[in-house]
């Protein structure tokens, strides 16, 4: 059986704190004159996308693996 692990959501977490941390230095410094609340405001935004983006992947996976599931019952 072909079964797929569910990781995504922490995997595009991280991803996204760190795409938020470089473009709260970037936005940060252009918007509000202060790299510090880009920062927080990048890290806390690209963590909130990040964690959805990956969730719903995540769901995706367990989708496919209920039906592959079911699929190898009705074959059986």
């Amino acid at each position: 059986m072909n079964k797929k692990k569910k990781r995504y959501a922490d995997e595009y977490m991280s991803l996204g704190m760190c795409y938020g941390v470089t473009f709260g230095i970037i936005f940060g410094q252009l918007i509000f004159k202060n790299i510090g609340i880009g920062i927080s405001l990048g890290i806390s935004l690209g963590m909130i996308f990040g964690s959805a983006i990956g969730s719903t992947k995540d769901k995706k996976i367990s989708e496919e693996n209920k039906n592959n599931l079911d699929n190898n019952k009705e074959n059986e």
